[in-house]
C-alpha cells in the first residue's frame, strides 16, 4: 500500500486488484477440492489485510466453491 500511494496509483484500482487477487487465492485453495485449516487462515489473513468485509469474502467463497463443485462434479470439503 505504501508503494501504491508513493506511485500515486488510484486507490479504487488498487482495491479492485486486491479483491481479484483474493478471488484467485480462493480458487487456488479449492482447486484440489480440499480447503485445509492453513488455507482458511491464509484466506482470512488476506481478507483482513485488504480490508474486505467478512460477509463479502464469505459470499465470494461460497460462489467459488459452488462453481468448483459444479466443474468437478464432487464436493469441496474442509481438510
Amino acid at each position: 500500500m505504501y508503494d501504491a500511494r508513493a506511485l500515486e496509483l488510484d486507490p479504487a484500482w488498487v482495491a479492485q486488484c486486491q479483491r481479484e487477487e483474493f478471488l484467485l487465492l480462493v480458487r487456488r485453495a479449492v482447486s484440489d477440492r480440499v480447503v485445509t485449516a492453513q488455507e482458511h487462515r491464509k484466506l482470512d489473513l488476506a481478507r483482513e489485510l485488504i480490508g474486505m468485509p467478512e460477509a463479502e469474502a464469505e459470499e465470494a467463497l461460497h460462489a467459488i466453491v459452488s462453481e468448483a463443485e459444479s466443474f468437478f462434479g464432487k464436493p469441496v470439503r474442509d481438510g
